[in-house]
């Protein structure tokens, strides 16, 4: 796919590019000529969540599909991007795929292969759903108002789709009906809400087997509205999927409980609610927000700004200006004196501050002996690639999102996005207590190296993970003293 820019009008469009060769080798002349069909039908009786179809043409040996930019690209990135959406969030966009399906579905089109990949974002992050070269064409009655050649309504019905969203009924008899795509909205609204969607195995096999046997589970602290809504989306039997005709169609859908404050004719005008990290709640544990935004100016690590507020010890706002008043001479006299006292209270405290070690206050000599020491002892040494492990610990990580527990409180003020705890010295007196478990919570030990670099290992399987990448924007944001967001 390729962006171009019409030169007489200067607005942009994607131009997807087919092979012949490829559509030849690979035998999707249909699939080809549907999708152009299709688009052709949706540019016809338009919608606004759905890409629309400019014009087509083709040479030697490549055939163009010019068709709408969404500029924001995909809705999975997102999704990976955040970990998990907010109520609020998920509400506005399932609403806008289940607008955009009810439009589909009333011009007898099935898409068969929806799925967060296949959802775009335009300028306004509102959806655009894109790619129907797996879709069926299962009613005639809108076809003949486009001129768009032979279809074929009832053919071989094959597998299509993609295994983690593809419907019990494609596995078993490959049937297809509008209920195909209700399945299939099941499943991004999990994954919306958990980050990951519900069925998942090391193949296709046993991910196919899941569905087949619906099996499946809710995390803990999984919305108990957006439960319900999954629960009647995910069954079985397709004319008992929430939406489906025999349970009262597209209207039943809408009336759901999660749609109540839905105002469904002013969504394409409505402005989408912002992504932003987001920490679902669990059963012992409240939701965490983040409204992070990276200042120019802003220090990393904890300040004492930061502390003051974790510790709620905060009674104004540290930025206000002093209110003055007229003094007196015998006032001025006090204030005169007052700097001389400050400063004699202040340097017990200047003292203590010039004895505390920065983590990276030592020379060659103890580097290298430290560096020994953890090649010899460290069983963590060999995936911190020649670096010197300065702080490591426990952690259960989330997605995206780091939280922790140290034993413990910080002894002092850190530069590091990571908690000392009273022996400021030794790393081995890091601890860490068991956080409760989230949504897909997965243990890992997160090590803090020179370079600087942090990297976070299974500390079961002793495998190498990944590592957080640092740059002059990556940014802890601490919510409480067991839990903090790592913004990269």
């Amino acid at each position: 796919v390729y962006l171009a820019k019409e030169i007489r009008t200067n607005k942009e469009y994607a131009i997807k590019v087919c092979y012949k060769q490829h559509i030849l080798r690979e035998k999707k002349q249909r699939a080809i000529m549907r999708e152009k069909q299709i688009l052709r039908i949706l540019s016809a009786r338009p919608h606004p969540f759905f890409i629309r179809l400019h014009s087509t043409f083709h040479d030697a040996n490549k055939l163009y599909f010019v068709v709408t930019y969404a500029k924001n690209g995909e809705l999975l990135p997102h999704i990976v991007k955040y970990g998990s959406f907010d109520a609020d969030v998920t509400r506005f966009y399932t609403a806008e795929i289940i607008s955009a399906l009810e439009h589909l579905h009333s011009l007898g089109i099935v898409h068969r292969d929806l799925k967060p990949e296949n959802i775009l974002l335009d300028e306004r992050m509102h959806i655009q759903i894109t790619d129907f070269g797996s879709a069926k064409i299962i009613s005639r009655e809108f076809c003949d108002e486009v001129d768009i050649g032979e279809i074929e309504l009832n053919g071989h019905n094959s597998f299509v789709g993609t295994a983690q969203y593809v419907s019990p009924e494609m596995l078993s008899d490959k049937s297809c009906s509008p209920s195909t795509d209700l399945w299939a909205l099941g499943c991004i609204v999990y994954q919306m809400i958990s980050g990951l969607p519900p069925f998942r195995a090391s193949n296709e096999y046993l991910t196919f087997q899941k569905i087949l046997k619906l099996k499946y589970e809710f995390p803990d602290g999984f919305n108990s509205v957006v439960r319900d809504l999954v629960e009647n989306l995910l069954v079985i039997d397709p004319n008992q999927r929430l939406g489906a005709a025999s349970r009262g169609g597209y209207p039943a859908l809408k009336g759901h409980e999660f749609f109540t404050e839905v105002r469904w004719e002013k969504l394409p005008e409505m402005e989408p609610p912002k992504m932003l990290p987001f920490l679902p709640g669990t059963s012992s544990n409240e939701e965490l927000r983040s409204h992070y935004c990276v200042p120019d100016d802003l220090e990393p690590g904890l300040d004492d700004k930061q502390m003051t507020r974790l510790l709620g010890l905060a009674f104004q706002d540290d930025d206000a200006p002093a209110v003055s008043s007229p003094t007196s001479t015998s006032q001025q006299q006090q204030q005169q004196q007052q700097p001389q006292q400050q400063q004699q209270r202040t340097q017990p405290q200047q003292r203590i501050s010039r004895t505390q070690l920065h983590i990276l206050d030592f020379g060659p000599e103890e580097h290298n002996r430290r560096f020994q020491k953890q090649a010899e002892t460290n069983p963590y040494h060999k995936f911190v690639q020649g670096n010197l492990i300065l702080k490591q610990g426990l952690v259960d990580k989330r997605k995206l999102l780091l939280l922790q527990r140290w034993c413990g409180i910080p002894a002092f003020r850190s530069s590091q996005s990571l908690h000392r705890t009273e022996n400021v010295r030794n790393p081995k007196t890091w601890r860490a207590a068991k956080m409760a478990e989230g949504l897909f919570a997965r243990r890992r030990m997160l090590l803090l190296t020179t370079g600087p670099h942090l990297y976070y290992v299974d500390p079961a399987a002793m495998v190498l993970k990944g590592e957080i990448p640092w740059s002059p924007e990556l940014r802890p944001e601490p919510k409480n003293f067991k839990t903090f967001f790592v913004h990269t």
